[in-house]
């Protein structure tokens, strides 16, 4: 697990339009209670607590991405249907990356009517520009009453084993089911293997593996006038045979 959010959400920002999104919707007719706190892969940023080894290998895989000689594209990650890909500037991006990569998930509260610990105002800013009712999609109701335990199911936290995991897109999917796709895309985006999850070590490292293509030899060769001699081939490069020949050189693999 990445961390705790103090936030719920009404929408689904990972979803192509921004799809709006309710937890006590998704779970009705499964076998968990409407409003049971639920685990899910996308990472809250307007208010969190996260795990400080999990911040650490955050912080070195973005770093990581954001550094590489050749920018972020050098490695080619992109997230299957996810609207993340296409935040350049944002650091949610990469998380989101390495959660799918690696199966974490976020605890998230799920109170009648959504009622969180944190809200956010959707104040004008570099992501924000929203003005009259698109504000309340963001907007959440605060926990004003001490109310922590009545709205849990049976007034208490479950087991954690017992708590509903939802994707990225707002399904209810199993936490194995979240690490296969994970180690599948792993192994799309890298050459160096999974690493178990009995062996993290909280370093992306095996994340990043890119294989190295190796260039293939090429052969400079000469045109000659006359095409019965054969053109002299010396480390790799084709020498002249005739210094008058004024012939450009046709690079051949």
């Amino acid at each position: 697990m990445l961390g705790v959010s103090l936030y719920d959400t009404k929408l689904n920002e990972i979803i192509s339009g921004r799809k709006p999104f309710s937890a006590a919707h998704v779970l009705k007719n499964t076998n968990y209670p409407n409003q049971s706190p639920y685990l899910s892969q996308i990472p809250c940023s307007w208010g969190a607590l996260f795990f400080p080894e999990i911040w650490r290998e955050f912080h070195d895989y973005q770093s990581a991405r954001l550094t590489s000689a050749f920018g972020p594209s050098r490695h080619k990650i992109i997230v299957p249907s996810s609207r993340s890909n296409h935040w350049p500037k944002s650091w949610k991006r990469f998380f989101i990356e390495l959660a799918y990569l690696r199966g974490y998930v976020m605890l998230y509260p799920n109170y009648e009517n959504s009622t969180s610990f944190t809200t956010n105002y959707a104040e004008k800013g570099v992501h924000f520009h929203f003005t009259g009712k698109k504000k309340d999609l963001w907007l959440l109701p605060l926990m004003k009453e001490d109310t922590l335990l009545e709205g849990l199911p049976d007034g208490h936290l479950p087991n954690f084993n017992d708590l509903p995991t939802i994707d990225l897109w707002g399904k209810v999917v199993s936490p194995k089911n979240l690490i296969q796709r994970g180690r599948k895309f792993h192994s799309r985006i890298s050459s160096c293997p999974p690493i178990g999850l009995d062996n993290l070590t909280y370093n992306p490292q095996d994340l990043l593996c890119v294989k190295h293509r190796k260039k293939k030899n090429r052969t400079l060769i000469t045109k000659v006038k006359n095409p019965t001699e054969k053109p002299i081939v010396e480390n790799n490069t084709t020498l002249p045979i005739d210094n008058k020949i004024q012939t450009p050189l046709i690079e051949k693999e």
